[in-house]
């Protein structure tokens, strides 16, 4: 269903954009201009994923219900941020740092289509029932978990958890 939002948002913004006058040109000949390739980005929205895995469920539960105790909106996975996290919880059962966000950060290359803020927290734990307590106790961590980023992804791998948060 998100998927097909995005295109209906997108043919409307194309359209929005394309008939309407240019407010640069006289009023005897009016000028008509296209969106730019980042005008048509920052409209799009992120396709959400279908399923999570009972232990993605928990902790969403669990992050979506601490946000309401805060009057804070809730959070949903996407496609972009699932891969991420997947890709970060790997990444960090060998490097426990941040040193793999940081230097895509950096290097430009975060593997989302736009973005205009993002967040990273890791995690390791034994049981993942803990793993939003955690996050909750760390002043940083907190901070990223009541951050405006409406799409998030926590994903696990052994006993090690990454939750990568977007805003577009």
């Amino acid at each position: 269903m998100y998927k097909y939002l995005s295109i209906v948002v997108l043919i409307i913004i194309f359209s929005l954009t394309v008939f309407s006058k240019s407010s640069a040109t006289s009023a005897n000949t009016p000028s008509w201009h296209l969106p730019t390739i980042a005008t048509v980005l920052a409209y799009s929205q992120p396709t959400t994923t279908g399923s999570l895995t009972p232990v993605q469920s928990y902790i969403m539960h669990q992050i979506n219900q601490y946000r309401a105790s805060l009057g804070l909106s809730p959070v949903q996975p996407s496609d972009q941020t699932c891969a991420f996290a997947d890709m970060r919880a790997k990444e960090i059962a060998t490097d426990f740092s941040h040193a793999g966000f940081t230097q895509r950060y950096e290097a430009h290359t975060i593997p989302y289509t736009y973005w205009s803020y993002i967040t990273e927290n890791l995690a390791e734990a034994p049981d993942y029932r803990e793993v939003v307590r955690l996050w909750e106790n760390s002043p940083t961590h907190d901070t990223n978990l009541r951050a405006n980023t409406p799409y998030i992804c926590v994903m696990q791998y052994h006993d090690y958890y990454a939750f990568e948060g977007m805003r577009p």
